[in-house]
């Protein structure tokens, strides 16, 4: 218990560290071109809360269950089953990685750092002098989701009408553990489970409950429509959804805390619905050095919650889609809410757009130049030479020993040693 306690603890110092540092460091692509002091208004701005005064012990737990992949991945047939669940808006979740960690306390420790704003629907950060923004476009870019406009009320009336697959269920309440028994069970099979595979991710990952939340009937009749289905703007309602979870008033819960005598070794509770996953991520691309530090970078893939590249420097106060992105659906769809006027974070997101530069990709021949270590392209011209100096490149290895130095990939073991050491240990913790 000792140990647990000593890593729990470590944790949350590296993560305080980070928070504290990120703003500092050098940066590794380019950042928005600005000094702190050039923000519009930023003296202006107040924080909800006094991060270091006003802190207390919490433990953050989510709704969102990512071992409902597995159950998908063990149940849906590979050949007939899968490819229908990856035709339906959701299917490229099926990539995430199953092996991802929550940090609550990640998630705490930014809450603590809440700006005070007039906006309903975004939220503001202040970390060291740094603003950034958690808001739908984030949300969209992270994970691919349709954020558009709400069908017409009689578009949504007609999908309703026809509730077929209810004929699987013994009753008119379909709770979530009926979904998944029915999805582990033999009963039924083909388009229906994949279909049932669709529910039961939306009401255990995306619009996240618990095993004795029901599932709306509705969802029942959407799925059997795949055109309607897949333009209906699940995004936005998982990103209201995980927004209103978010919206915490950590204010009540300190000051109950302090009534209670500020004892450490009480820990309040509270968990997120919706999908945190998304803001979690969101805070490893938008801090470098806690993505590098707590997760394990995969390259090659959008949206951003399948891969992102850690990069070690600022933070990024908005999220800004690739031109890969800026032609995908989500960006294509992408509907901005008519929020109330907030001078002070208008102007501020106004400026931060026009001072904003895009991360430039590094180049496929680059990244091969960083796999393969120069000396090899040295050894290229070795290849021409007499059949003697050939067979006695051959049989003295040397240059090959001074190589290996090279090619061992210490910085990356190293850097899984911090991504998967302390975590483990968190999320024993949190049990």
């Amino acid at each position: 218990m000792t140990s647990q306690n000593s890593s729990s603890s470590s944790t949350k110092t590296a993560i305080f560290q980070t928070l504290v540092n990120e703003a500092t460091k050098s940066a590794e692509y380019d950042l928005p071109k600005y000094n702190t002091g050039e923000l519009p208004r930023i003296g202006h701005l107040k924080m909800i809360m006094d991060p270091m005064r006003e802190y207390f012990p919490v433990k953050v737990t989510m709704k969102s269950k990512i071992e409902a992949f597995e159950v998908i991945r063990q149940n849906l047939d590979p050949e007939t089953e899968m490819p229908i669940f990856k035709e339906f808006a959701f299917g490229h979740f099926i990539s995430m990685s199953e092996n991802m960690i929550y940090f609550g306390v990640l998630t705490h420790y930014l809450l603590l750092r809440q700006i005070k704003i007039k906006k309903s629907h975004e939220l503001w950060f202040m970390v060291n002098g740094t603003t950034t923004r958690f808001g739908m476009r984030e949300f969209a870019l992270i994970t691919g989701l349709n954020c558009g406009e709400t069908p017409e009320l009689d578009v949504v009336l007609k999908a309703s009408k026809n509730i077929r697959l209810l004929e699987h269920f013994k009753s008119h309440v379909v709770l979530v553990a009926d979904l998944k028994k029915l999805l582990t069970g033999k009963k039924i099979k083909g388009s229906d489970k994949a279909k049932i595979a669709i529910i039961y991710f939306l009401a255990q990952v995306l619009l996240s409950g618990d095993e004795k939340k029901t599932a709306p009937l509705d969802w029942l009749s959407y799925v059997d429509d795949l055109e309607f289905f897949n333009s209906y703007p699940w995004g936005r309602v998982s990103f209201e959804c995980t927004l209103r979870a978010l919206r915490k008033n950590l204010k009540e819960k300190f000051q109950k805390w302090v009534r209670k005598g500020r004892n450490k070794s009480i820990k309040k509770t509270y968990s997120i619905c919706g999908f945190p996953w998304a803001f979690q991520v969101w805070a490893f691309e938008t801090f470098p050095t806690i993505g590098a530090t707590f997760a394990k970078m995969v390259d090659g893939r959008l949206p951003r919650i399948l891969k992102w590249e850690a990069r070690r420097g600022m933070a990024v106060p908005i999220l800004y889609p690739t031109e890969e992105e800026m032609n995908s659906m989500c960006m294509r769809l992408y509907l901005s809410y008519a929020d109330q006027e907030d001078p002070e974070i208008d102007q501020l997101a106004s400026f931060l757009d026009s001072s904003a530069r895009m991360p430039k990709p590094v180049p496929e021949g680059e990244l091969e130049l960083q796999v393969q270590p120069e000396p090899e392209a040295e050894l290229e011209p070795q290849v021409q030479l007499e059949p003697e100096a050939e067979l006695e490149l051959q049989v003295q290895p040397e240059p090959e020993e001074q190589h290996e130095p090279q090619v061992q990939p210490e910085p990356e073991d190293q850097l899984e040693q911090q991504v998967h050491s302390e975590p483990e240990s968190e999320s024993k913790n949190e049990k």
